[in-house]
């Protein structure tokens, strides 16, 4: 399947399921959130939906769409879904950052100063949130795909996440997609059987100060190589410094 087929498919079906915003109009989507709903946060390592000689992983595209669909589906009315990618050099960097449109019943108008909401503007916002959602997913795709380097520092890319994490709350629920194959000067995951590969890679990683913090127990990390090597790899690096996040193959396991 070619590139704009992939995407073209891959844009129709989040399509169907997405839908978020920020203020559209004279819509304050974000003040619908009554309850105080914690953001829903997915950050993307685009890398891992692509394989070393260019083309899309089928497996890692289902992985990652089907956990994407169960974000967005439980992403409530006002609620703030924020998207971050990766930039060439590994620093995250924020795509996407707006609440989920639509009108709430009367009885939450009633709870909000001078709470009104145009239906008919909330369907063209709930549009235009699916399609920015959408392209910025999309955009961070291609730009994977067109720079496929079989380098991925993923141990830097997640170290980098421990200062951006003070940047949101520790009660977002905070979604990273990536496969945690190191391939750097760390170490080449790759030769996965390698148990000694694993260890001298976790030695360089920690003699560099690269191990992550502020990782807690409300963040998922799905699209996980289910090896055993891999996984005490990174469950013993996390461990270090108390984090606990959940490592998972699928978001739905």
């Amino acid at each position: 399947m070619n590139l704009h087929k992939l995407l073209f498919i891959f844009l129709i079906i989040n399509f169907t399921f997405f839908y978020s915003s920020k203020s559209y109009a004279n819509n304050d989507y974000c003040s619908y959130n009554v309850d105080n709903l914690p953001a829903n946060v997915l950050i993307i390592d685009t890398h891992s939906l692509v394989n070393a000689d260019g083309d899309f992983n089928k497996e890692a595209i289902k992985t990652f769409q089907s956990g994407l669909k169960n974000i967005k589906n439980n992403t409530q009315l006002g609620q703030k879904f924020i998207i971050y990618k990766y930039t060439k050099d590994g620093s995250p960097q924020r795509i996407f950052d707006e609440c989920k449109p639509g009108c709430p019943e009367t009885s939450v108008l009633k709870r909000i100063v001078g709470g009104a909401c145009n239906k008919g503007e909330s369907l063209g916002d709930i549009k235009r949130y699916g399609n920015n959602s959408n392209d910025s997913i999309a955009v961070a795709i291609i730009e994977a795909k067109k720079n496929t380097n079989k380098n991925n520092s993923i141990i830097s890319k997640i170290t980098s996440l421990s200062n951006e994490f003070k940047q949101l709350s520790s009660n977002d629920n905070i979604y990273i997609f990536t496969n945690l194959i190191e391939n750097s000067h760390y170490g080449n995951f790759n030769n996965i059987d390698n148990e000694d590969i694993f260890h001298k890679t976790f030695v360089k990683v920690v003699n560099n100060d690269l191990v992550p913090k502020n990782y807690g127990d409300n963040i998922k990390i799905y699209g996980v190589e289910s090896h055993k090597l891999v996984l005490e790899f990174w469950n013993d690096l996390f461990s270090i410094n108390n984090s606990k996040p959940q490592l998972m193959s699928n978001l739905l396991d």
